[in-house]
């Protein structure tokens, strides 16, 4: 099983390295003049229509170049005040007879950046190929530096959230019961857990801000069509896409809530042994109120992430994006869920002497557990799937649609690993205990699930900068 998940990593791997960039999500509807159009006279100016509002980072992000490359307009290019999907540029009256290429990078509204460009010729001038020049440099959404920095995003705040769903829904209950069974194992498991629990947390706040960093650092560098080591070393830059995009204000109040987040939880780090000893009452799942606050600011920074990509123009508005929030959030129960359990399953044995009694409970609530989010990921990404696509033929005839047929094929193997550890669930509950070589067992079926499934992340993160069939 350790080849299959190789192999599916590396499929993954290659996919990500020939992913083609993704060339739009909002598609150009109309041009004035027209792509390839052959005109008598010059323009006097260039209109573009898109099919959803549009951001200008810069005004230069819209122009006209000549033959050489030199521009021809002249003044910077807006938004029309009636209707943002409309990108206005003057041009220079009396264009002598040329090829003339317009190039445009704008921001849509689901904030992915859209590169093209366009051509016409004047006066019975022969139509050239574009003049691109500089203008296309730079990583595309679907770039491998995109990706990565999406998949660390997601890996640390949805990691963030599984653990303490966890600890909260599998852990907190396996214990108690535990403890009532054998009083004597309940302090040496409550501290070991509670200090692996902080250790993983602080370590996913770490992933999720380095994320959120390169997120910021590879959009800059996308939307100004630099290198993202160019983009690294222009602070003003980064700045200009963190204050003056809808990516940016999303982003802002993103950050805010990981920081309130990181406040509440080194609080909760300091107080939560003291407050323990103070009361004299376990509390394995931690403390109610700080763990809801915490997992509330995880899941609303998810659902601002879901906010800010394709749900956000798909048809049904709020009821797409609430879908696709709700979706991420099951995925990230399960996948991180896997994570706990493989480590619980193989480190509990060698800290308490029977340890792998209060493992086999933890693995039978962690199934209950995973088996509704599995459920509830599998329904709502059915709906997503259904509202990105116009056609079934796009699941082969576009790179949306094979990303996906590549994500429900990773998840096969893991439907089959599934069904296998409810049969060894099954045969614990008939003999009544589990021995620790069936604990390693299932530690090492969940080995597998997980790095499956972090291949279907790692797939998701492509999804999102890749182009809905339905644009």
């Amino acid at each position: 099983m350790r080849r299959v998940v190789v192999t599916a990593l590396a499929v993954v791997a290659g996919f990500l390295a020939v992913a083609p960039a993704a060339s739009a999500h909002a598609g150009l509807l109309s041009s004035s003049p027209a792509d390839r159009a052959e005109l008598p006279e010059a323009p006097t100016r260039v209109i573009l229509g898109f099919s959803e509002p549009v951001e200008l980072l810069r005004p230069s992000d819209v122009t006209v170049v000549d033959e050489d490359g030199r521009p021809v307009t002249t003044g910077g290019a807006k938004t029309s005040p009636r209707d943002a999907s409309i990108v206005e540029v003057p041009v220079r009256p009396g264009l002598p007879p040329a090829s003339y290429t317009v190039r445009y990078r704008i921001v849509s509204a689901d904030s992915h950046i859209v590169d093209g460009d366009t051509t016409f010729a004047t006066r019975g001038a022969a139509l050239k190929e574009p003049v691109l020049g500089s203008f296309a440099e730079g990583p595309g959404e679907a770039s491998v530096y995109s990706v990565i920095a999406r998949f660390l995003e997601l890996v640390g705040l949805g990691g963030a959230l599984s653990l303490l769903a966890f600890r909260a829904l599998v852990w907190g209950p396996a214990w108690r019961w535990r403890m009532r069974v054998a009083p004597e194992e309940g302090v040496t498991g409550l501290t070991w857990a509670r200090e692996r629990f902080w250790v993983g947390f602080w370590a996913l706040l770490g992933v999720a801000l380095l994320g959120e960093a390169a997120v910021l650092v590879t959009k800059t560098a996308t939307s100004l069509g630099v290198s993202v080591l160019s983009a690294l070393g222009d602070p003003a830059a980064i700045y200009r896409v963190f204050s003056e995009t809808r990516f940016g204000t999303h982003f802002q109040f993103r950050l805010g809530l990981i920081l309130v987040l990181v406040a509440i939880a080194l609080w909760e780090y300091l107080a939560e042994p003291i407050a323990e000893a103070e009361s004299g009452v376990p509390d394995p799942e931690g403390r109610p109120v700080a763990t809801a606050a915490m997992a509330g600011l995880l899941a609303t920074c998810l659902v601002l992430i879901s906010s800010q990509g394709h749900a956000s123009q798909a048809p049904g508005g709020n009821l797409s994006v609430a879908d696709d929030a709700i979706h991420l959030l099951a995925v990230c129960v399960w996948v991180g869920g896997l994570a706990a359990l493989t480590f619980v399953l193989l480190r509990l044995p060698r800290v308490l002497p029977r340890g792998s009694a209060l493992g086999a409970v933890v693995m039978e609530r962690f199934s209950r557990v995973a088996l509704l989010a599995v459920s509830i990921a599998v329904l709502t990404g059915t709906l997503r799937a259904l509202a990105e696509l116009a056609d079934p033929s796009q699941l082969w005839d576009t790179a949306y649609g094979r990303s996906i047929v590549i994500k429900v094929a990773l998840l096969c193997p893991l439907a089959f690993l599934a069904f296998q550890n409810r049969r060894v669930l099954t045969a614990i509950a008939i003999r009544g205990r589990a021995n620790r070589a069936t604990l390693r067992l299932v530690a090492r079926n969940a080995r597998v699930e997980l790095g499956l499934s972090l291949a279907v992340v790692l797939v998701a993160s492509l999804l999102v900068s890749q182009v809905p069939g339905r644009v």
